[in-house]
């Protein structure tokens, strides 16, 4: 079996047991309403629908068979880059994103793994740190800040290099 085969169960016999599979068209509009409750700024359904089309890797958190959370992947031969990663309001610090990344990052440990965060996002930060990401660019004015009245903010690009070693 490829290592990279969905679905996987994190947390597995606990309370916070959840499963990652893959989503697809027929789970956009769910999917979308868990990006709206979780972001401010969120993606728009056809962000969703594109990724899918292009095949992205598109996967969906589910606990009970709910949706919680998900994270879209471009995967190339050498390197993978985080699209989105969101998870539900009322699931958020309790480590579902971070379980979501480890997995990515041992399925993917061969390729290097970048990702663009938003240089006001400080705990998305820490914890791509804590898991080996580490900046190597800005990109100025990179993401549109509506309620901030058309500024916009930096974005910093992480890096985490493939076989990256860390403890988790």
């Amino acid at each position: 079996m490829p290592k990279e085969d969905f679905p996987r169960v994190i947390f597995p016999g606990t309370q916070h047991e959840a499963c990652i599979r893959r989503f697809s068209f027929d789970d956009v509009d769910t999917v979308v309403s868990v990006e709206r409750s979780a972001s401010k700024h969120p993606w728009t359904e056809q962000n969703f629908v594109s990724s899918i089309g292009a095949g992205h890797l598109c996967l969906a958190l589910t606990q009970n068979g709910q949706f919680i959370g998900h994270a879209v992947v471009s995967v190339l031969p050498d390197e993978l880059e985080l699209l989105i990663i969101s998870v539900a309001p009322d699931r958020q610090r309790k480590g579902y994103a971070c379980a979501l990344l480890v997995e990515l990052c041992n399925i993917f440990d061969n390729r290097d793994f970048f990702l663009e965060v938003r240089e006001g996002n400080l705990p998305a930060i820490a914890l791509y740190k804590r898991l080996g990401f580490n900046v190597v660019d800005q990109r100025k004015a990179y993401y549109s800040t509506p309620e901030k009245q058309g500024l916009r903010e930096n974005a910093l690009v992480m890096r985490r290099l493939k076989h990256y070693e860390y403890l988790y």
